[in-house]
């Protein structure tokens, strides 16, 4: 899941007020020149006697000059307020070439700074700090110490947006220390607050849980309520960023307090969200929900797409955890158009990897890997190393459908950002990845490393997952007692907090240790009660092994009508998974040898025995027909004209 930080907060260097003040002003001096009755009321200014006519056109003259450029200004800040951006730039625009022809240089510096933020708002930081550097040459050299400042600011924003998080710090400490002189403490909080988020963008987030903490301190002193709320916002993120789920929930709910409070439904959704995604983490999906629904309803409700988008994806993610792959389809469907509407490129890469996910889990492997590659196009472009190390992973996992050395390359590459960032979480995933396709000794290993990083930051889901991989580790060990441990924590977990997933996982690894050991009735039970999950997942692999498992139950009981029936089963679902590859040779031979070559080898057996040698033969000879025709045209592209019918 994404657990990006909020926006930082932009402190623009121009007076938005300032336009609507001046024309004001303007206007007024008009009405005193040109209404007799209230010229008696110019005594305020020191003079008791009327205007003469020479300075009455003097004024005249001096209105004529400012109106246009203030009108000018005026409608860009008008226009940015809308949302406009592209035609308050043009106003800008012409703003400054006055400002510049009269040598205005206090006014030329304030439409840099107005040019610079309607550029940020476009998304063309570059750009944007090139006009806000102009405006602070011109601020120094004034000596205007107060734009100054809120040129600093909003250079160090734009330079978190272009990842230049070293220059950011720089400049966000320039501000610091001109606020800390002047005493402006409402300023100071800012900083303190825009430093947190760069220095958790580095990774250092002990020191950027220190910097929101001194903003803290100091909204509370001043009585800022909505800053407070959304300090306690970024400590929360810290905190899930150091993997303390329990602490970040925390502060999420003393934020959310606030919020309703003072009746920020913005602010309100955002907590929301991240309270369900920290909720998923402690594996509490059911809450996680309903906490999605609420932020969905306010954001449709204020117009904010954006985050209507992001609340769709997470919406996505968590019917994923629930087992409803067609919801969650739908739901990364609605979020993935309003990302393309609205150039969201990140949120597109983030929404092609749950896409591919989902469609892995239906058995869609051609389809996922596209959409895989997609996601890493984008997030190699846009630089972003976390959704990079995501999506490497998920091709790994597609990978170890036959190319392990690939796969095992592409899971070394995510586990090596992950370390690098600090994600403990993605590491539990990443060991477990890297197990599926070590040798066996180095299996356990990557195993007992995932499962002890997941204990240790409390994380529900990865737990799971881990117990479930050394259950299939010691099944392979023959040590049968340890592997029904392993799967009755698994099953404990899952259950608890409802990953159907992993719950259909463990009953199917408690099926195999009872066959295995002969306690068949318990493994039927077993088995059915994964048949009652399948059919509502649709998950397709899961339903293969089950039918396989069954298969098995019915022959060693003697019911060789019935073994035959699930193996029949078996083979259609089967024709049906490796039909949705279309055409993907990798993915047909990586299924053959993985599900394809054991229901032709245990149907020939059970012709055997049931006295049919020549359909036992005739089976045999399918199998090795597929698997050399598959081999053919892996190796030259040659078309699989063998059915399997």
């Amino acid at each position: 899941m994404c657990r990006a930080l909020p926006a930082l907060h932009a402190i623009t260097g121009c007076d938005s007020t300032s336009g609507l003040a001046g024309i004001g002003k303007k206007k007024g001096w008009q009405v005193l020149l040109h209404n007799d009755q209230h010229q008696g009321s110019l005594g305020l200014l020191g003079s008791q006697q009327s205007l003469s006519d020479d300075i009455a056109t003097q004024c005249e003259a001096f209105i004529c000059d400012l109106y246009p450029r203030v009108l000018e200004e005026f409608e860009g800040n008008v226009l940015a307020s809308l949302g406009e951006y592209q035609k308050a730039k043009e106003y800008y625009e012409k703003a400054l070439a006055i400002q510049m022809q009269i040598g205005d240089k206090g006014g030329e510096a304030t439409i840099y700074v107005n040019l610079g933020n309607v550029l940020a708002s476009l998304g063309e930081y570059q750009k944007a700090k090139e006009y806000y550097e102009k405006a602070l040459a011109i601020q120094m050299q004034i000596g205007h110490k107060g734009g100054e400042v809120a040129t600093y600011v909003n250079l160090g924003i734009v330079s978190y947006s272009l990842g230049e998080y070293q220059k950011a710090k720089e400049y966000y400490e320039k501000t610091l220390a001109i606020q800390m002189q002047i005493g402006d403490k409402g300023g100071e909080a800012t900083i303190y607050v825009n430093l947190g988020n760069v220095l958790a963008s580095l990774g250092e987030y002990q020191k950027a849980k220190e910097y929101y903490e001194k903003a803290l301190a100091i909204q509370m002193q001043i009585g800022d309520k909505g800053e407070e709320a959304g300090t306690y916002v970024n400590l929360g993120n810290v905190f899930a960023l150091l993997d303390e789920h329990q602490k970040a929930k925390e502060y999420y709910e003393k934020a959310l307090a606030i919020q309703i409070k003072i009746g920020d439904k913005g602010g309100e959704a955002t907590t929301y969200v991240n309270l369900g995604k920290v909720l998923c983490l402690l594996g509490e999906y059911q809450k996680a929900k309903e906490y999605y629904e609420k932020a969905l309803a306010i954001q449709m409700q204020i117009g904010d797409k954006g985050g209507e988008a992001t609340t769709y994806l997470n919406l996505g993610e968590v019917v994923t955890l629930l087992g409803e792959y067609q919801k969650a389809k739908e739901y990364n469907e609605k979020a993935l158009v309003i990302q393309m509407q609205i150039g969201d490129k990140g949120g597109e890469a983030a929404t092609y990897v749950q896409l591919g996910n989902v469609l892995y889990l239906l058995g869609k492997y051609q389809k996922a890997k596209e959409y895989y590659e997609k996601a890493l196009t984008i997030q190699m472009q846009i630089g972003e190393k976390e959704g990079e190390a995501a999506t490497y992973v998920n091709l790994g996992v597609l990978h170890s459908l036959g190319e392990y050395q690939k796969a095992k390359g592409y899971h070394e590459k995510a586990l090596a950002i992950k370390i690098k960032t600090g994600d403990r979480s993605g590491q539990v995933k990443c060991y477990l990845n890297l197990g599926m396709v070590s040798s066996r000794p180095e299996k356990y290993m990557n195993g007992e490393k995932s499962l002890s990083i997941a204990i240790e930051i409390g994380h529900r889901e990865g737990q799971a997952e881990a117990f479930g991989f050394l259950g299939d580790v010691f099944i392979w060990r023959n040590d049968h007692q340890k592997a029904m441990e392993c799967y009755k924590k698994q099953l404990a977990i899952s259950g608890e907090i409802g990953y159907r997933h992993q719950l259909a996982r463990s009953y199917l690894g408690l099926a195999r240790v009872s066959l295995i050991i002969g306690e068949y009735e318990r493994a039927d039970e077993y088995l059915e009660r994964v048949r009652v999950i399948n059919c509502d997942t649709g998950e397709i692999t899961n339903e293969l092994e089950t039918l396989l498992l069954f298969s098995y139950l019915r022959f060693v009981k003697s019911k060789r009508e019935e073994a035959a029936s699930y193996l029949y089963q078996y083979m259609d679902k089967f024709e049906t998974l490796r039909n949705f590859q279309h055409g993907n040779k990798q993915y047909e031979l990586g299924l053959l040898e993985r599900h394809g070559i054991l229901p032709y080898q245990a149907l020939s057996e059970l012709l055997c025995a049931a006295g049919n040698p020549q359909y036992a033969l005739y089976v045999e000879e399918l199998r090795r027909a597929r698997c050399l025709a598959d081999l053919v045209a892996r190796n030259f592209s040659v078309e699989n004209q063998i059915s399997a019918d």
